[in-house]
């Protein structure tokens, strides 16, 4: 069900205008599959790229480094707890938060915007579950769903 790359990127780029500041969208759509082509996405915009990746992350190879920031979801294809997930902030210089902990301004590297409160028992259940990845990988996995997908069709 991945729809063309070509046409996935014309529908983005017509809503695409001089005002467009971000871009937020999600890499894998849940009501259909699509896959979205966001390196392409980014090529062609230039635009910063906010991508969720709850539906992508543990089931289908993802590069987190063609966005700007890119989230993930710990307790969908990956296998953790509820309440765990991850964000890949590719400029953290750019970044600025709305809200700061108590030791952000101690800091000038990505901890400044690291948790003050973490749920250590939810950390140590997704780090559990990342380590029980079978040899084959995400990649299987990944090749699985493809199939699966491909023969709804």
């Amino acid at each position: 069900m991945e729809r063309p790359a070509a046409e996935s990127l014309r529908a983005i780029l017509d809503e695409v205008t001089p005002r467009t500041s971000l871009i937020a969208l999600s890499h894998v759509l849940w009501l259909n599959g699509h896959v979205l082509p966001l390196a392409e996405i980014k090529r062609a915009t230039g635009v910063p790229l906010l991508v969720d990746g709850a539906q992508s992350a543990g089931a289908i190879p993802v590069d987190a480094s063609v966005a700007d920031w890119y989230t993930v979801s710990g307790q969908k294809w990956l296998c953790g707890p509820e309440t765990t997930g991850a964000l890949y902030v590719a400029d953290h210089e750019r970044l600025r938060p709305q809200v700061q902990s108590f030791a952000a301004h101690a800091y000038t590297d990505a901890r400044r915007v690291g948790l003050v409160h973490l749920a250590p028992a939810m950390v140590a259940g997704l780090l559990a579950a990342l380590a029980e990845i079978p040899e084959w990988g995400f990649e299987r996995a990944a090749r699985l769903v493809t199939h699966c997908r491909e023969s709804l069709l």
